[in-house]
């Protein structure tokens, strides 16, 4: 049975994806596996907005799909409202798109270039079987920025900039009347002048519409006024979960330093030395014995080779994972 007042409606215990890769070499027997997510844990409570934060490749858009259903987990849970969401069957998982939807990064993907835009905000609502269309298009597209809908209804993808497009993106989500918005890069696509309108857009729409938000992203400083949490990401793991005062002003895990320390600072005389992490992303095929980031971590020391540290619980809203951590408690 639902319970409405759950304080976390969200949970995603032990998720995991892992992507064939075929065989490690022409006579080998054996099959690889990408580790694209693994061993995921994290809560999301009603109206929250955690931004999910690490570099690209990190699995962060992996998690969004698999939460939508876009994706089948290879282990764990995710429970939605005290249901499990993780197998669902096409019905069900049509059921659950009305109250968890996602916006992809790419605007000009996103949309149909043949559809009108009331065709594209409305299509969602033929879908799902609902009426009393006209209304909720345009309430839909007016909370999205696009006002008077009027003037946009009859308009074509290519006739809108790209912050309207990505307008039009967010109101075909709106439409259904979600309680989740998972937000994959939506405004890395955008002129940097049109960014913070649409993280304005998402944070209004959390209040007036008590939404929810994943908002994945590499950037921390684009989203430092907007999450309530961030969970910071690398090679499929998360590596730091807090409120956002907790990682901004008292980042533990080296890799969340790191993200922070190339993030702009306009006032000189607050700029810090930054941390130039070296090499990219190991590979996901072939994940690094011990903890994952101690290829390019520039604190570590030979017992991160051999130990993969677990989360260790700092204060009651921040956790970290790393050697260093569990050992100065």
């Amino acid at each position: 049975m639902n319970n409405p007042n759950a304080e976390n409606f969200l949970e995603i215990r032990g998720l995991k994806k892992y992507f064939e890769a075929g065989n490690s070499t022409l006579f080998s027997r054996e099959t690889r596996q990408i580790h694209a997510v693994d061993d995921v844990n994290l809560t999301l409570r009603r109206s929250e907005v955690i931004a999910l934060v690490g570099e690209s490749g990190c699995g962060k858009s992996t998690l969004g799909l698999l939460l939508m259903g876009l994706e089948d987990p290879t282990a764990g849970t995710v429970t939605f409202e005290d249901q499990d969401i993780t197998h669902l069957n096409d019905t069900q998982r049509k059921g659950l798109r009305r109250k968890i939807q996602m916006v992809f990064q790419d605007p000009y993907e996103s949309l149909n270039p043949t559809q009108t835009i009331a065709e594209i905000v409305t299509e969602p609502l033929l879908v799902h079987g609902i009426g009393e269309r006209e209304e909720r298009v345009k309430k839909a597209m007016e909370d999205a920025g696009l006002k008077p809908a009027e003037v946009y209804l009859g308009r074509y993808p290519h006739e809108l900039s790209g912050g309207q497009r990505q307008r039009v993106v967010i109101a075909a989500a709106l439409v259904l009347e979600p309680e989740i918005i998972i937000a994959d890069e939506p405004v890395s696509m955008l002129d940097v002048s049109i960014r913070a309108e649409v993280i304005n857009l998402l944070a209004d729409l959390r209040i007036s519409r008590q939404i929810a938000v994943i908002f994945i992203t590499h950037d921390l400083g684009s989203v430092g006024f907007f999450a309530d949490r961030v969970a910071v990401m690398y090679l499929g793991r998360i590596v730091e979960v807090g409120t956002m005062l907790d990682v901004l002003e008292k980042p533990q895990h080296p890799y969340t330093k790191a993200l922070l320390s190339v993030i702009p600072v306009p006032n000189p005389r607050l700029r810090h030395e930054r941390i130039i992490l070296q090499g990219e992303t190991p590979n996901p095929i072939n994940v690094p014995s011990g903890c994952r980031f101690h290829p390019r971590c520039p604190a570590a020391f030979d017992t991160c080779k051999l130990s993969d540290p677990p989360m260790t619980t700092l204060t009651k809203t921040h956790q970290a994972a790393c050697l260093l951590v569990a050992g100065s408690k």
